[in-house]
Parts: structure tokens; sequence; C-alpha cells
């Protein structure tokens, strides 16, 4: 019992030790223009796979995804071609992470927030272990 408390405290540690946000999401500009995914596979639900360079691996039929500078990307979602889905209420998980069955990345931070000027998006910033932003890929999960 006692070396389980050892290992919580060092988890909360681990927490309390993550980058600060190092500064404000720049406003939303044109987003990309939203198709069907015939590009990439598809989840099921409101889900994205996105590579280091902001492209979609995998993802719900109507997301877009782009990447805006160094370690900082946004995703939008679509009910269809034409309706954006609004995810405010929703819960956001995103990790870091490779698109492939298997794979190692080096240690990091991802931070996610709603997506200024829309409802229907994130703002993800990922971050080496240093704390510097670092294009990495991760894997988002959107539950309503």
């Amino acid at each position: 019992m006692k070396r389980s408390g050892i290992l919580a405290i060092s988890a909360s540690a681990a927490l309390f030790s993550a980058p600060a946000f190092a500064g404000q999401q720049p406003p939303l500009g044109v987003a990309p223009a939203v198709s069907a995914a015939l590009t990439f596979p598809t989840c099921s639900s409101y889900c994205a796979a996105i590579n280091s360079d902001g492209s979609i691996a995998r993802a719900h039929a109507f997301t877009t995804s782009s990447h805006i500078g160094t370690g900082e990307y946004q995703v939008l979602f679509y009910s269809s071609t034409t309706s954006e889905k609004n995810i405010s209420k929703c819960v956001w998980n995103v990790t870091l992470g490779y698109s492939t069955f298997g794979g190692d990345l080096s240690p990091g931070f991802v931070t996610v927030a709603g997506r200024i000027g829309t409802t229907n998006g994130v703002w993800i910033h990922t971050f080496n272990s240093a704390g510097a932003s670092t294009d990495t890929p991760f894997l988002l999960e959107v539950s309503c």
C-alpha cells in the first residue's frame, strides 16, 4: 500500500512539472474545404489520428486538420460537407502517438482546448520533454 502511494505522488509530480501553455492561439483563419473522406480511413465516432505534419491518417468522415506552426494544430469536425459539428459540450481527449499499430514516441506533452472562433474544433499544442514546441503525431477522440 505504501508503494502505491509513492507511485501516485510521482505521477502527480510529473503532471505538475508539465510545461505551461506557451501562448495564445492565433485567430481562426479560413478553414480548409470539407469533403467526404475519400483519402483516409474513417472513424465511426468523432476522432482523428493526425501525423506530425498535420495531415490526417484516420478521422471521422468530415474532418479537417491544419498544421498552424511548430507543435500547433487545429482539428475541425463537420456533420456533413456543409454543416459544422458543435463539440463545445463534448469531452476532448488527446494523447501523443503514431497512427500506426506499433511504434514508440519520445516522451512529450500535449494540451487541447476548444478552438477560438468556432464551436466545431479543437486546438492542439505538442511539446517535447524539455517543454519546447515540437511537431508530434497525436490521437484525438471527441466524446459527446
